[in-house]
């Protein structure tokens, strides 16, 4: 973003079935991960807080349920 702010995304096929948005901290990382319709999503950030990742995580989430 403008603010300097980096967000990686992550996508794999996968068997795993729909689950909700799953919050993870590791070290200074930060990542938010869900399942859906055959694929396995993690949205990763350094310093963002779980909020912001929250908001990235739906707007990836809202992007890819419109294009289903």
């Amino acid at each position: 973003s403008a603010s300097g702010e980096r967000f990686t995304i992550y996508t794999a096929k996968s068997d795993a079935e729909a689950t909700q948005m799953r919050f993870a901290v590791e070290g200074n990382e930060s990542s938010l991960f869900w399942a859906d319709d055959g694929v396995v999503y993690v949205v990763v950030s350094t310093g963002a807080d779980r909020g912001r990742l929250t908001q990235i995580a739906q707007s990836v989430y809202d992007q890819m349920e419109k294009k289903g």
